[in-house]
């Protein structure tokens, strides 16, 4: 998914579409536009490609364009949430966009979005700021005030219900930046541990597998092509530097404490290729994977 970078001044949102929906869940879509999800009432669990959230009163979610992702209602809680689909600036295209998928609504749910033209880019703003999937708003009354009146304004239709619903919009984004801001701001040194230790515990989670940036960027809350300069100058380690040596670790272990084939570990451990694993294992510790194990287990 591309991304761009916006000025706070450049922010001209338009909104396609709005309402509110109950006990409407569904699995494994994908939409061309940025919507904004409101939770009011009930609870509901969110996957955006394999992450799950639970989504619960006061939650605010952004669903980015092309991004696989379900919504399920918990059946025993009625819910109610309020949804946005909206463009961040003002596209010439946002009523082909609107006719497109009144005629084929059904492509959002056929896995590859057919119309890669009208896919819209992710967006950044300056600053480093990213929208996170899932926050939990601090002033739920404005939050509740602004999608009711965005949602009556486009079942109305009146005469110039755009400009409105843009101004209310506007106010929403600028709600979601200063909170945001203030959390990463608040307390610089903790700001700084606290990128640093999600981005660890996830690795401690996930090494086993390939990790992209993206679920990083998911985890954190900042941009994807910012985490590696975020996780350098709060470790003074390169990223990549940091993983392959908690992977090797992680190896080292499993030769040591297991029968496992080298091969095994090689795969338990995150590596695809079995060279690869063995020439990092002996530049880490000076020896094969197979002279490393026996020299473990004579120490034993």
């Amino acid at each position: 998914m591309a991304e761009t970078t916006l000025k706070f001044m450049e922010l001209c949102p338009c909104i396609r579409r709005a309402g509110n929906q109950r006990h409407h869940s569904f699995r494994n879509r994908k939409i061309y536009d940025h919507e904004l999800l409101y939770c009011m009432k009930g609870r509901m669990k969110l996957i955006i490609d394999g992450s799950e959230y639970m989504v619960t009163p006061g939650s605010l979610c952004m669903i980015k364009p092309d991004r696989f992702h379900s919504i399920l209602f918990d059946e025993d809680h009625s819910g109610d949430v309020y949804w946005i689909h909206f463009d961040f600036i003002y596209r010439n295209d946002m009523e082909t966009l609107s006719q497109f998928l009144a005629s084929s609504n059904y492509v959002m749910t056929l896995g590859e979005l057919p119309c890669r033209n009208l896919i819209r880019d992710d967006v950044s703003l300056e600053n480093g700021i990213y929208f996170p999937d899932v926050m939990q708003v601090k002033d739920p009354m404005f939050m509740e005030d602004s999608f009711q009146m965005i949602v009556s304004l486009y079942n109305c239709h009146l005469p110039l219900w755009q400009l409105t619903a843009r101004s209310i919009l506007l106010s929403i984004l600028r709600n979601m930046i200063e909170q945001i801001s203030e959390s990463e701001n608040s307390n610089p040194s903790r700001r700084r541990i606290r990128y640093s230790d999600i981005i660890k515990n996830y690795i401690s989670a996930n090494y086993f597998r390939k990790i992209r940036l993206e679920e990083l960027a998911r985890e954190t809350g900042i941009r994807s092509n910012y985490i590696g300069k975020v996780f350098k100058e709060e470790t003074g380690t390169r990223l990549v530097a940091y993983l392959n040596g908690y992977r090797l670790y992680q190896a080292k272990k499993l030769l040591e404490e297991t029968d496992l084939t080298i091969e095994d570990v090689s795969e338990m451990a995150g590596f695809n290729d079995i060279y690869y694993f063995s020439k990092s294992i002996k530049k880490m510790y000076g020896y094969s994977p197979t002279e490393l194990r026996r020299i473990c287990l004579k120490s034993r």
